[in-house]
């Protein structure tokens, strides 16, 4: 029992066999104070051995099933709580993963979560999480209370004016980058990134080939999004109109309602738009105008929400790779001695009849 200078604590079983913690003062004053219970404390008054109280409380075969009975109940009865970061310690390993992502609620967001969690699971490890905070300081108050009680970390989230040397410096954990890191940060962490470029150049190129003259883009113009929707063009030979761009630096329903009249105005005849919230906002606008999908205006989304195969007409889309992402993520984390590397995934076109 553990003794310090003001306190000799001491641990009595009452008459009616149910177990107490007493702190007697140096003073002669008796008061009551709360303990951490131990599996030795719970040995010492079973009289049996620590490894003995172990396997009952894991439930593991080989004791005298009596015993381990007693030795439950007796753990019951002190209120023993399993420490994990102790055992974590003690063991070198984990089976509890820390997940840092940020506050967006869009479906893929909570798609992936959900996903990643339920791999996680199939392989026995159990997720924490935390919201990104506001400061590189606080991220670290955050790992630094995760400690022992987990050896990886998910980033589904990173701002990009961090420098993740300076805020990891001296966690040893193992650090896995949904989708945010650059591949030139590959030499240090596990990245996992999306290729958006090919399932935007496979949807930009349908709409060409389908014979479609006047196709425009609907999205953030600085983003990787447009890059897919040029390359579409550039692998066939031709140049897409120079009005083609329709910069929305937002990307939900409002703004894609808002940007619609200028494809109408501009006689576009299909339009990529950047999420699948934009494409909605347009089909509000085609609904009240009276515009028609696909005949007037062919209409294709990115994301592939839920809600895109429910719309009339349902929407053709573009999926992230998110059964994919979230085997690589347990991958990882059950491999957690793999080196730092780049894993890169496409993404897929979805036709459906809006295009």
């Amino acid at each position: 029992m553990p003794i310090d200078i003001k306190h000799q604590r001491q641990y009595t079983i009452a008459n009616d066999g149910k177990a107490k913690y007493k702190s007697i003062a140096n003073d002669g004053n008796n008061r009551k104070e709360e303990m951490t219970v131990t599996l030795k404390m719970i040995a010492d008054t079973a009289g049996v051995s620590i490894r003995s109280v172990t396997r009952a409380l894991k439930g593991e075969t080989g004791g005298n099933p009596d015993t381990c009975r007693k030795i439950r109940e007796l753990a019951k009865e002190l209120g023993y709580v399993p420490n994990a970061a102790a055992r974590n310690l003690r063991m070198r390993t984990s089976n509890v993963v820390g997940m840092i992502s940020s506050q967006d609620t869009a479906q893929v967001i909570s798609r992936r979560k959900m996903l990643i969690q339920r791999h996680l699971e199939r392989e026995g490890y159990f997720p924490i999480s935390a919201l990104l905070p506001s400061s590189p300081a606080l991220l670290r108050k955050i790992l630094l209370s995760w400690t022992g009680l987990t050896e990886s970390i998910i980033f589904s989230s990173w701002p990009r004016d961090w420098e993740p040397d300076e805020v990891l410096d001296g966690l040893l954990m193992n650090y896995i980058f949904i989708d945010n890191l650059e591949s030139r940060r590959a030499d240090k962490y596990k990245l996992i990134n999306i290729d958006r470029e090919s399932g935007i150049a496979t949807a930009v190129g349908h709409l060409i080939d389908s014979g479609r003259k006047r196709i425009a883009y609907c999205g953030p113009e600085m983003s990787t999004r447009v890059n897919g929707f040029f390359r579409a063009f550039r692998e066939r030979g031709i140049e897409p109109e120079a009005d083609a761009i329709i910069d929305s630096s937002h990307l939900d329903l409002e703004h894609g309602y808002a940007a619609a009249p200028a494809l109408i105005a501009g006689k576009f005849d299909a339009v990529f738009a950047g999420t699948d919230r934009l494409a909605l906002g347009i089909y509000k606008y085609c609904n009240d105008k009276g515009v028609k999908i696909p005949e007037t205006l062919a209409v294709t989304g990115f994301d592939n929400d839920d809600t895109s195969a429910y719309v009339s007409p349902p929407l053709s889309s573009i999926a992230h790779p998110e059964e994919k992402i979230s085997r690589k993520v347990a991958e990882l984390i059950k491999n957690i001695k793999l080196p730092p590397g780049e894993s890169i995934f496409p993404t897929e076109f979805i036709k459906r009849e809006s295009c």
